[in-house]
């Protein structure tokens, strides 16, 4: 191998398919190190030219502006940004098809392809950049329209909140308990501030689209995949199932990361927080490949916190152990919403700092798988 400024005889092309949170500190933290800049050669894929910012969509619900981040400004400038749809990867042939342009080889995959919603005809879904204009559409031209938030979780609550807080007619509805998620007395709080702002909030509650009504879906989301030929092994719910190096035991050249994966630690929630920290790790893996030394002995990712918005002026942050579990206080009012806020800065510059020193973003561990 070659290093210090001597010319490789080999660059091993590194594929990341997914420009969300993951796939992009993955990118990043690969890209900007030192020592493998010269050895490797990062390829990403991405759909579109832009990140799109899933922490900020309930935000952009009632704004013409979309929370999208121009990916150049967010990546390494060695980083080959490939903008296309990745529909297979050729296990045989070591190469990923898009859906226009020459297939892309490989010496090692990397699958950040996230989740999209499991909405029912008749519902609205809010999972993506696609799913904000139908939505805004409804909204528009009526401060009475009658709404029915599907999914007591982070993503329900936060959009449930944004809504009453600007007069809509809100109720959020769970087949079990809004807000299970958090511990008891956040839930509470949650709970509080949601009927505070004139949202109705229903437990214990199954329904299905109704007419005269917006019903506005985040009651589950199904992973992304791309289809690999020949087929690893893949969960019951089409995740793709990895070890605790987050690599397909079918195949160690494919690593699936974030939404997409299934790894070997059940206390993974979706989150921009596993982005982040996956993405890292999963960089950190393939780093020590490259240049040929011992993988992370802790490949674990865990939790601080949980950040909840809870309307434009008030948030809820709960304290968690690394394998998030409510074991602190719990923060509300404006105060929690200013760390709601910079959470949601911070995130972007997390990965800008990332493209310009390796490593920079910590982070947070969590049980070893």
């Amino acid at each position: 191998m070659c290093l210090m400024g001597m010319s490789p005889t080999h660059r091993t092309t590194i594929v990341i398919i997914g420009a969300g949170y993951a796939g992009t500190m993955a990118a990043n933290r690969i890209a900007s190190h030192p020592m493998v800049t010269t050895l490797t050669r990062v390829r990403l894929i991405s759909a579109s030219a832009h990140l799109v910012e899933r922490i900020r969509l309930h935000e952009a619900l009632r704004t013409e502006e979309d929370p999208v981040r121009s990916l150049p400004e967010l990546l390494n400038p060695t980083i080959d940004l490939v903008i296309g749809r990745a529909t297979s990867i050729d296990r045989k042939r070591g190469v990923v098809h898009l859906s226009d342009g020459d297939p892309i080889p490989f010496d090692q995959v990397v699958l950040a392809t996230g989740s999209t919603s499991r909405a029912p005809a008749g519902a609205l879904p809010i999972s993506g950049i696609a799913d904000l204009q139908p939505l805004r559409d409804e909204l528009v031209g009526s401060s009475h329209t009658r709404i029915r938030v599907v999914g007591g979780g982070l993503t329900g609550i936060e959009t449930a909140a944004e809504l009453a807080e600007q007069r809509f007619d809100v109720e959020i509805v769970d087949s079990g308990t809004v807000g299970s998620h958090l511990g008891a007395r956040a839930r509470k709080q949650a709970s509080r501030q949601l009927r505070r702002l004139g949202c109705t909030v229903t437990d214990n509650h199954m329904c299905q689209p109704e007419p005269g009504m917006l019903t506005i879906w985040t009651a589950g989301f199904a992973p992304v995949t791309v289809p690999c030929d020949p087929p690893v092994s893949t969960s019951s719910d089409g995740r793709i199932v990895v070890n605790r190096f987050l690599r397909s035991p079918t195949d160690p050249r494919i690593t699936a990361i974030g939404d997409c994966a299934a790894p070997p630690a059940p206390h993974l929630r979706p989150s921009c927080a596993s982005a982040l920290s996956l993405g890292a790790v999963a960089a950190d893996i393939l780093i020590s490949d490259v240049l040929k030394t011992p993988p992370p002995s802790n490949t674990g990712v865990g939790y601080v916190m949980r950040c909840v918005s809870l309307g434009r002026n008030c948030g809820l942050v709960e304290h968690v152990s690394p394998d998030d579990v409510p074991n602190g206080p719990v923060l509300t009012g404006r105060t929690a919403r200013r760390v709601k806020d910079w959470v949601m800065d911070r995130t972007t510059q997390w990965l800008i700092e990332e493209a310009q020193r390796s490593g920079s973003y910590r982070i947070v561990r969590g049980p070893a798988q």
